[in-house]
């Protein structure tokens, strides 16, 4: 991407990965640097959840981060296995309603996107039902296709 970008821009462009803190590290680099239009940030949906389960950052992404552009966007997907007792979320949803705490939705870690999609889903669909953290995606689709959970909320690669 930094090849095909300096290419159109007429300059090379330098990666400089600053990772860690979900993206906070960068994210604050990128803020405090001279607003000259040097300095840019490839953020993720990582920048958007941090703003809502951190007290205090050291910085505004409302009022310091000013997108540019667009470079992909996702979709997020409620999954069951294929040999699931729920043909469709009407069936997930009946037996949510009438089992309420029965229901196990898998997701990776705790506050990322697809678990928050989850408390999102539960709360919505005014559903009973428990949001199991798994550390990555495998750990969810093993537990998914082994019954441990009946359902998983997940990006769609």
């Amino acid at each position: 991407m930094a090849d095909r970008l300096g290419k159109q821009v007429g300059q090379a462009v330098v990666v400089e990965n600053r990772p860690g803190a979900d993206g906070m590290i960068g994210s604050e680099v990128v803020a405090r640097a001279t607003p000259d239009g040097y300095t840019l940030l490839l953020m993720s949906n990582a920048t958007a959840v941090s703003a809502g389960l951190f007290k205090a950052l050291p910085y505004d992404a409302e009022k310091d981060l000013i997108p540019l552009s667009i470079l992909g966007t996702f979709d997020i997907a409620i999954v069951v296995n294929n040999d699931s007792k729920f043909a469709n979320l009407a069936d997930l949803l009946s037996f949510a309603k009438a089992n309420p705490g029965k229901l196990n939705i898998g997701s990776i870690n705790v506050g990322s996107t697809q678990n928050l999609a989850a408390e999102l889903f539960k709360s919505t669909a005014g559903i009973d039902a428990q949001v199991v953290p798994f550390n990555g995606t495998p750990a969810v689709l093993t537990a998914l296709r082994g019954g441990q959970i009946d359902v998983g909320v997940e990006i769609l690669a």
